[in-house]
């Protein structure tokens, strides 16, 4: 058996230490989209946060299985294939097949902003422009 105060501390007693693989940076999002999975219908669900290789979303249909291979057809267009990592409760993360375009999201967070943004401050804005 392992040594108590190794559990209590978290650390591992069955093996080697692990070595510590820091988390990519994450950018903060909510973007709408469709996932398509094997073994389910599509249903939608809402990307919480992206980084370069990793997607964390959430869904109120049915979790894609550990391991399953599925696609998110975002709100933009922007299709994101990956391989489903975790789940916990409606939440789960995907394991990008190719690299996302970080830009591309912070361009998607801004045309968000800006069509949520109130619609009069929005007009007063392009007639300042013109």
């Amino acid at each position: 058996m392992g040594d108590r105060s190794a559990i209590a501390e978290g650390k591992r007693t069955d093996g080697p230490p692990r070595r510590h693989v820091p988390r990519e940076n994450r950018e903060r999002t909510e973007v709408s989209g469709l996932m398509q999975c094997e073994y389910a219908t599509p249903q939608e669900v809402v990307v919480r946060d992206i980084s370069q290789f990793g997607v964390g979303a959430t869904t109120h249909g049915q979790l894609p299985d550990i391991g399953e291979h599925v696609c998110i057809t975002l709100a933009t267009g922007d299709e994101l294939r990956g391989q489903v990592r975790w789940t916990d409760g409606q939440a789960f993360g995907l394991h990008l097949e190719s690299a996302f375009d970080l830009g591309r999201l912070q361009h998607i967070n801004r045309l968000r902003s800006r069509l949520l943004a109130d619609p009069a401050e929005t007009a007063q804005r392009d007639d300042n422009r013109g």
